[in-house]
């Protein structure tokens, strides 16, 4: 058996985690579990792969269909001008589908909460956003132990 000595603070820090893992909800997923971010992404795809089209401009601001044609409106020069040219000549078209990319490590709900509050205005996703997401740390040997460890020294604490 070994002794570890730790700061007051540490030893507090590490009683409330093990707790907090040992009740969070796991959304039933089998523990040990960690959080993460989960951003709703247009996913580029192949040809005929896709459910939907964005258009971009050179500087990378993408819109809908619709919002282009809102702005042709507004642009619009002369009366013989085609909304398919106006977007040919000023954006890129590519297609897209939903998908997901997946950001961040968090062995809790609040630690995700905290980072999410202080740089969720970097997190980049589309117009679904983004949310949390849960997945399970099961034959991952090394977390498991971490998690082990937070949780035995916890209970000693």
């Amino acid at each position: 058996m070994k002794t570890l000595t730790i700061s007051d603070e540490m030893a507090e820090f590490i009683k409330n985690l093990a707790h907090t893992i040992e009740t969070q909800d796991t959304r039933c997923t089998k523990n040990p579990i960690y959080f993460t971010v989960r951003m709703h992404i247009d996913e580029v795809c192949a040809e005929d792969c896709g459910d939907r089209f964005i258009y971009i401009t050179d500087d990378g601001t993408k819109f809908t269909r619709d919002e282009l044609e809102e702005r042709f409106l507004d642009e619009k020069e002369d009366e013989d001008d085609e909304i398919d040219d106006y977007i040919d000549k000023n954006y890129r078209k590519i297609e897209v589908r939903d998908g997901e990319k997946y950001k961040g490590f968090f062995l809790t709900k609040n630690g995700y909460d905290q980072h999410v509050k202080m740089d969720g205005h970097n997190i980049s996703c589309n117009e679904n956003g983004y949310d949390s997401y849960v997945e399970h740390l099961y034959r991952n040997p090394e977390m498991e132990q971490v998690i082990k460890f937070i949780l035995e020294t916890g209970k000693q604490l």
